[in-house]
């Protein structure tokens, strides 16, 4: 257990430069899951101004459709922002383990590498390395994505979860 610990520590001290591009990610889910829950609620609010057949609002109608689109739009935003971000964090996170890697295997003595099968250590720095790059993206999108589909509150926990990890990590 503490060997994990160990080594998850040294992969996100990688992931330390890029800490506000994480915070920025953990906003932008907050918003686009706030704003997705609120749309909803100005679906009910419309619904509320049809009366019966004929007897539809129509004053009272239009600003809750408009603000319905302006919320869908900007919780789109927040939901690509956060796709980005994640990926600048993982992808850069991922590139610089890779140069630290092979500065590593050049400063190797030759009898090192001599001693082992051609390409067994690139292939496992290849392989390790997209390994921790697919940890990486899927454990920052899945602590950043916090729709539940149950609405139970889930992404409560979700939140906290991703600030303790920003906290323990990059402050």
């Amino acid at each position: 257990m503490e060997n994990r610990k160990e080594t998850l520590a040294r992969v996100l001290r990688f992931a330390k430069p890029y800490r506000w591009y994480l915070l920025a990610a953990l906003v932008s889910a907050v918003l686009s899951v706030s704003l997705t829950l609120y749309a909803p609620v100005l679906i009910g609010r419309g619904i509320d101004q049809i009366i019966a057949p004929g007897k539809v609002y129509f004053d009272n109608l239009l600003p809750i459709l408009i603000e319905l689109g302006i919320v869908a739009v900007l919780a789109a935003i927040f939901q690509w922002l956060l796709t980005l971000c994640t990926n600048i964090v993982t992808y850069k996170t991922v590139r610089d383990l890779r140069s630290t890697a092979f500065e590593h295997v050049e400063e190797l003595p030759l009898s090192n590498i001599d001693s082992r099968p051609h390409g067994d250590i690139i292939s496992r720095i290849i392989n390790d390395i997209d390994s921790v790059s697919d940890g990486l993206h899927a454990g920052v999108y899945a602590g950043n994505q916090f729709q539940g589909g149950s609405g139970s509150g889930d992404h409560h926990a979700a939140v906290a979860v991703c600030g303790i990890l920003y906290c323990k990590t990059f402050l």
